[in-house]
């Protein structure tokens, strides 16, 4: 845990940034005021109709680490990857432009990062109507992680944690899917890596009644988009057999979601077991983890 900020590393912070012009000035500040100093702050406004443009720019302005790229709206999968393909540091974090950081958050991450590729960080729920905080995980699991015995020690989303360049500079989120974070997930952690959990809380997750998460559809196409995740997944454990029971495990997590959320799950159910022989089942849960 030698890293400090006077080290000549840079972090690429990757922000997404569509129609959220009541949020983006807390965001953006939150990361100009970073302990950590060596950044490049990449904007990408995804056709955004507000005033977003106007306002990164005038941070811009403000300060030189900012670089805005604008583009027709391709979703958040699509502004990802463009930051992805511009991002030049040495880390990547990637950052929502309705949630804010504590100023010591990626000076948290990187002290360990030379011993690790992937070091996670603690959220907090922002409730904005009520302007409270709470976890966003509770008992959440800290210090090293051995993903293959425990393969969803870490919060799924992409924005508490920072990458070294090279786990993720080669990677890409599916454009249109949503929950594509727990594509990307897999993506990432069916890699041999070193991970690790620091105890700090480093995110403000902003939870609002009009954001993207809050007024899904979960209409008959909504399991459709498990089905295209899991398919993914799969492709990833052909590669590395030892996660194939924790591949079994995530095919029924999702139903779970499914059915949890109210959702129509029952073609995703078929699939699973026509595709993959996977039901809840003994077993099925034998056949996954010994053979």
């Amino acid at each position: 845990m030698n890293h400090s900020p006077e080290n000549n590393h840079i972090i690429s912070v990757i922000i997404p940034v569509y129609q959220v012009e009541a949020y983006l000035a807390e965001c953006l500040l939150s990361v100009m005021t970073q302990t950590f100093k060596r950044l490049e702050i990449i904007c990408i406004i995804d056709g955004s109709k507000d005033n977003s443009y106007n306002i990164a720019r005038y941070y811009q302005v403000c300060d030189s680490r900012i670089k805005i790229i604008w583009q027709e709206n391709q979703g958040l999968s699509g502004a990802r990857n463009t930051g992805l393909e511009a991002a030049q540091g040495d880390f990547i974090f990637f950052l929502d432009s309705d949630d804010y950081l504590d100023k010591n958050a990626l000076t948290s991450l990187y002290q360990y990062i030379d011993q690790y590729d992937v070091v996670s960080g603690g959220i907090l729920n922002y409730l904005q109507d009520k302007g409270i905080t709470e976890p966003f995980c509770e008992n959440r699991k800290t210090g090293s992680i051995d993903i293959e015995d425990s393969f969803y020690s870490l919060e799924t989303v992409v924005w508490n944690k920072l990458y070294r360049s090279e786990v993720v500079n080669h990677l890409r989120f599916i454009p249109g899917l949503i929950h594509e974070d727990e594509d990307f997930y897999w993506k990432v952690f069916s890699q041999p890596l070193k991970v690790y959990a620091i105890e700090d809380n480093i995110l403000y997750y902003r939870i609002r009644s009009n954001s993207i998460m809050s007024s899904l559809n979960l209409g008959h196409q909504y399991q459709y988009n498990y089905i295209q995740i899991i398919d993914s997944a799969h492709q990833h454990v052909v590669q590395r057999p030892t996660l194939k029971y924790h591949f079994y495990k995530s095919a029924l997590r999702f139903l779970k979601i499914l059915q949890s959320g109210g959702a129509p799950y029952q073609d995703y159910e078929n699939y699973i077991l026509t595709r993959y022989k996977i039901k809840k089942s003994r077993l099925s849960k034998l056949r996954y983890k010994y053979f």
